[in-house]
């Protein structure tokens, strides 16, 4: 293993002037091997459910050794000292154990299959990490939730049945408080779409637990909240396992290894996609586990291979960009696991599609353009912890926008893996001609990444918005000369459900505007795509009475 700031049995710092019974310790305990495994490759519905298997099969996905869960002999050895062991990764083979004894480090150690003990947390420092995590929602003003899918013609999926039925997202986060008595939530509950959950911050403590914060409330509701006439998250009829990896309390490695854990679950669950608003950089409370830049290239952050590795058994991984992207920040950059190649890695911007200013700048260090893509972030419209409707600010909550739309369309298209699907939302974004370290390949068009997939791709976008006047208009609308291909085009006329109202020719030439009426159309919200041999380009408008 790789790690940055490591430290071995804490010789680094100085004894504290308390007992060992008084602090406890979290190590990562490396084995070296699974030899003598209770479990084969052979019979992999002892350690993988049917879900998890079916993806696999349906994605030419092998099965390796490092599918096997630990060997339980090790296992049983770790237990013969005074510690507990709260979890195991098989993908990296390791046990994750507390211990309140410092000291115990060098007897692991010593064990013939043990290679390494990696510390990873200490309680008896009692304080938080040196920034906030994420900005939490304050205002309760009741606001619809449409716009924030609008923008990215999700609405399209929704309203022709696809809401995310039979699709199941990993939503790994802090705290879910209120989440099972809010009413915002009833019909996951009530219809079973609550497949799970798991608390991997406090195994002892009931999983709405109140100390662990509201930030996964929040997400959760993005996508998967539900109040008649009043909110609808972006997959309000998918599963959720609900699974609690950040301590809001602090910020320690431990919680690297608890999403690793979490991303393991969820594949043996056999979830399509896991939703992550977290990220990892500097703000530890331990200095020493601090990143650095060069560590975001992809495969250092331990947070960022798990993530890897989740990918590589079909799971899409979603996950917020961070919000450290203004310029008066220290950091700046990408946060792990948003470096990974990978990872969808989603930026921010306000409603009217402007970059927020703190969302997080890539490129990735070696290089690759990050974030991937960016939804609203600024004024995201959420179910509160409170049961109310409201705002907030984040890509952590831009995030969830993309993770349950990206639902929807792999529920639309069933066949697809999950590259194959990462791929189709970026080539579908309104940068993808001329990404940027900002908004990546920018604002992705469900419609078009559906179209891409079908194959019936309409052709590249450019870069720039086809502008279209007046707006709103009543007869004929005017393409203005400049934001339209050259020569002869198609132009289409979509309605905000899909489906395709109008059609017709057009010729492009320097000097004259371009004139379609549309008495014909009822009003409402319109689509308008120009095609031509080899671009296409768009613009929407609003046609009056």
């Amino acid at each position: 293993m790789k790690w940055t700031g490591l430290l071995i049995g804490l010789l680094l710092f100085p004894a504290p002037d308390l007992t060992a019974q008084e602090t406890s310790y979290k190590f990562w305990v490396q084995l070296r091997d699974k030899k003598n495994n209770a479990y084969t490759l052979d019979n992999p519905g002892e350690f993988l459910s049917q879900r998890a298997i079916g993806r696999r099969d349906r994605h030419g996905i092998a099965l390796t050794e490092q599918d096997l869960p630990v060997t339980g002999a090790y296992l049983d050895s770790l237990m013969e000292h005074p510690l507990r062991i709260l979890y195991t990764s098989k993908w990296m083979n390791a046990a994750i154990i507390q211990t309140e004894d410092s000291n115990l480090v060098q007897t692991l150690s010593g064990l013939s299959f043990v290679s390494g003990v990696e510390y990873l947390y200490r309680s008896v420092w009692n304080k938080k990490s040196a920034a906030r995590k994420w900005n939490e929602p304050e205002n309760h003003e009741k606001l619809p939730s449409d716009h924030q899918v609008e923008m990215l013609q999700g609405q399209v999926l929704h309203q022709s049945g696809f809401e995310g039925q039979g699709m199941v997202i990993a939503v790994l986060d802090a705290g879910f408080t209120n989440t099972d008595t809010i009413p915002g939530f009833d019909s996951l509950f009530m219809n079973g779409r609550i497949m799970g959950t798991r608390n991997f911050v406090e195994p002892d403590s009931g999983f709405f637990w109140t100390g662990n914060g509201t930030h996964g409330t929040h997400v959760l509701s993005i996508m998967g909240g539900d109040i008649p006439g009043e909110f609808t998250g972006s997959a309000p009829k998918a599963a959720y396992w609900l699974i609690q990896t950040e301590d809001t309390r602090s910020e320690y490695r431990v919680e690297e290894a608890n999403w690793l854990a979490g991303a393991e679950l969820a594949d043996s669950a056999g979830a399509d996609i896991i939703n992550s608003s977290l990220g990892y950089s500097i703000i530890f409370t331990d200095p020493l586990q601090n990143y650095t830049y060069s560590d975001m290239d992809g495969k250092t952050a331990l947070v960022t291979r798990a993530a890897q590795l989740a990918a590589s058994r079909g799971i899409l991984v979603v996950n917020s960009a961070g919000n450290s992207g203004r310029p008066t920040d220290e950091w700046g950059y990408i946060t792990a696991p948003a470096d990974g190649d990978s990872v969808l890695a989603v930026g921010a911007v306000d409603e009217f599609e402007k970059r927020a200013e703190f969302s997080s700048r890539g490129p990735s260090y070696d290089g690759r353009i990050k974030p991937d893509v960016a939804a609203q972030g600024v004024q995201t419209c959420m179910i509160r912890y409170t049961g109310e409707t409201g705002r907030g600010d984040g890509t952590s909550y831009s995030s969830p926008v993309i993770a349950g739309l990206a639902a929807c369309l792999w529920q639309k298209n069933p066949k697809i893996n999950n590259y194959e699907l990462l791929e189709a939302i970026r080539s579908s974004a309104s940068l993808n001609q001329f990404p940027d370290t900002l908004l990546g390949f920018g604002l992705p068009d469900f419609l078009q990444a559906d179209s891409i997939l079908t194959g019936n791709e309409i052709h590249e976008i450019l870069n720039t918005e086809l502008l279209v006047c007046p707006n709103p208009a009543t007869g004929h609308i005017i393409l203005q000369v400049g934001t339209v291909p050259p020569g002869g085009a198609e132009y289409r006329i979509y309605d905000i459900s899909g489906r395709m109202c109008m059609s017709g020719e057009i010729t492009s030439s320097d000097g004259n505007e371009l004139l379609i009426p549309i008495q014909s159309l009822s009003p409402g919200h319109f689509i308008i795509f120009v095609l031509s041999d080899r671009y296409t380009n768009r613009g929407r408008f609003i046609k009056l009475q």
